[in-house]
């Protein structure tokens, strides 16, 4: 029985990177208004009282955009390609997986390939596509476990963005798996 481990979804948490403009333009706005009610003279408080209101609006409009740039461009794009099967599908053993722990001295993307087919990232967030290292929860875990996988390859980078897994048991692992719950007797 196949058990899915990740399906895409468009997340709300890459959307909370553009939330930096919006709270830093409504606390210069709170700033300018404070300053206007205290009705004090000089030029710093007259630049705020005049900026406050433009870096508010200039943030919710730099807010706007980025969202709306991020989801039409990316997202979108990717959920039509599934939507429309535009993908490739592997199946079988994980191999050459490798992870870079959070207490090693080592860096680099988390790897790994099934059937010959090389898949690559790092966990960032705000990247398309399956990207959830070991260490931080992470479903693709060792070498062994057998997957089927749908991706979309990018021709311009030359990775392929994961769209879609599954984990498939084996016969030997079902049968290692009665083993363990078979009562002593």
């Amino acid at each position: 029985m196949e058990k899915v481990l990740y399906e895409y979804t468009e997340e709300f948490s890459y959307y909370l990177i553009f939330l930096i403009a919006p709270v830093a333009g409504t606390a210069f706005l709170i700033y300018s208004i404070h300053l206007f009610r205290r009705k004090k003279k000089g030029f710093v408080n007259a630049l705020f009282k005049i900026t406050g209101p433009i870096v508010f609006l200039a943030a919710v409009t730099i807010f706007v955009n980025a969202v709306y740039t991020y989801h039409t461009l990316l997202c979108s794009h990717t959920r039509q390609m599934i939507d429309n099967g535009e993908y490739e599908t592997v199946e079988g053993y994980v191999e050459n997986f490798y992870y870079s722990s959070r207490f090693s001295h080592q860096n680099g993307p988390e790897h790994f390939e099934v059937n010959g087919v090389y898949f690559e990232y790092d966990g960032s967030i705000g990247s398309d596509g399956y990207n959830k290292t070991v260490t931080h929860g992470g479903v693709v875990r060792k070498d062994g476990q057998y997957l089927k996988i749908r991706y979309i390859p990018d021709l311009q980078t030359g990775q392929n963005k994961i769209v879609y897994i599954s984990e498939i048991p084996q016969e030997n692992d079902l049968v290692q798996n009665k083993d363990r719950i078979r009562p002593k007797g």
